[in-house]
């Protein structure tokens, strides 16, 4: 008995979906804990930082300094700074609602009118994970194995959301979040950054010369450099933070003992900071980088895939037919390119005569090859329209014609074998 090309989809996407449901429980694990610790982390800070530094020390204890003016001008803007910043980012967690997407393509899809993005042999793709049960799946759609869902447009499940991270409904606010959160951290911890250093000095002090801290950690030798620097001196660090002595000398002169006496908690608000501002700051460049070449990130991933592969075959063309796993391995995108006969074909006509083309991974048909206005259409900025990139992304006009070549290369070159 024969099995058809239904039957053997559905295989492979129960394959893959078995395959990637450990990541999927451990990003869902993970996108559950950050969030939360995000959340102590902004209380803890908002703690320090405006109670005990703005309230207790500026306002009550020295009349808000010698600048007043200043003081409010910075209070009222970290506040500005904290509640966009939460704005932003509760839109990304809140996620874009799952798209409605229908079930079959267009009829100029169908019938094969246009070009569109398909299979290796030529029929729209579908999706069989988890329930879309062979829904449509639209250019430039994947499907998000942990939230099992497919979304148009989807760039990574971001951990730090809990969400999907979609061009063009999230996106825009997962740069906002990204640029306004180092900006608001760095604003919020200036003011205090000479105590924080004094915490770090006085406590690594203590911890180089206090006894009890020699017996518990430094005597023991090699065996504390397993983890490597980080954990020999970070432990050393912590234990000496931990037995610092309560009777010592405060930093300052002021009722907060959480300003006055040196403490782990006023290192780690800095530190933790610091992590969170790179990690933003980092994410914010590779976005804005990708976005300005039209790319998701899960584009380059496959195309790091496709390079990896290759290296180990290089005697394997990406854009053979031999292997139909190897091309869906490779990354491979398949393009239909009709005829000019089959577009010019009337409405009432079946489906139309054309071609499939493969575009290896580092080919970028969707790009428009200058930065800004591919920002523009990943964004959904005008003159590119948002609905549009649920259902269809633009072939940029170059492309569409290099198609439209390799199209009629492949028709002449199969004519001749024939």
């Amino acid at each position: 008995m024969m099995t058809t090309d239904r039957e053997i989809a559905q295989r492979e996407a129960l394959r893959e979906t078995k395959g990637k449901s450990k990541s999927a429980s451990l990003n869902r694990s993970i996108g559950i804990l950050i969030p939360l610790l995000l959340l102590l982390y902004i209380a803890f800070a908002y703690f320090i930082v405006v109670t005990q530094y703005s309230y207790h020390y500026l306002y009550l204890e020295n009349n808000a300094s010698s600048h007043p003016i200043v003081f409010g001008l910075w209070f009222v803007f970290i506040h500005t700074l904290l509640l966009n910043t939460l704005i932003n980012y509760l839109r990304v967690f809140k996620g874009a609602a799952p798209p409605s997407l229908p079930h079959d393509p267009p009829p100029a899809v169908q019938r094969k009118r246009i070009i569109f993005e398909c299979d290796q042999d030529g029929n729209p793709l579908r999706c069989w994970r988890d329930a879309c049960n062979g829904r449509w799946k639209p250019p430039r759609t994947r499907h998000c194995g942990t939230c099992k869902v497919c979304r148009p447009g989807f760039d990574h499940h971001c951990v730090w959301f809990n969400a999907d991270i979609t061009a063009p409904d999230t996106v825009q606010a997962f740069l906002l979040t990204t640029f306004l959160a180092p900006t608001l951290i760095i604003s919020a911890l200036a003011p205090i950054s000479p105590i924080c250093l004094k915490h770090i000095l006085l406590i690594w002090e203590s911890a180089r010369t206090h006894p009890a801290v020699h017996k518990l950690w430094w005597q023991y030798g090699w065996w504390t450099w397993l983890g490597g620097p980080w954990t020999h001196y970070g432990w050393g660090f912590i234990i000496g933070a931990w037995l610092y002595p309560q009777h010592s000398a405060p930093v300052m002169q002021t009722d907060s003992s959480w300003l006055a006496r040196p403490n782990l908690g006023i290192v780690l608000l800095f530190f933790c900071g610091a992590a969170i501002s790179l990690v933003c700051i980092g994410l914010l460049g590779t976005t804005l980088v990708a976005l300005a070449k039209a790319d998701l990130t899960v584009d380059n991933a496959r195309r790091k895939t496709s390079a990896r592969i290759s290296n180990r075959n290089p005697i394997i063309s990406p854009t053979s037919t031999d292997s139909t796993t190897l091309l869906l391995s490779l990354g491979t995108n398949f393009f239909w390119v009709p005829s000019q006969t089959g577009q010019e074909a009337s409405d009432d006509s079946e489906s139309t005569s054309g071609n499939v083309v493969a575009c290896h991974p580092d080919e970028q048909p969707y790009s428009r090859q200058v930065w800004d206005q591919n920002i523009r259409m990943m964004l959904a900025l005008p003159p590119f329209d948002r609905i549009d990139r649920l259902t269809s992304w633009p072939i940029s006009t170059a492309w569409r014609a290099r198609l439209q070549k390799r199209a009629t290369t492949n028709l002449s070159s199969q004519r001749t074998h024939t």
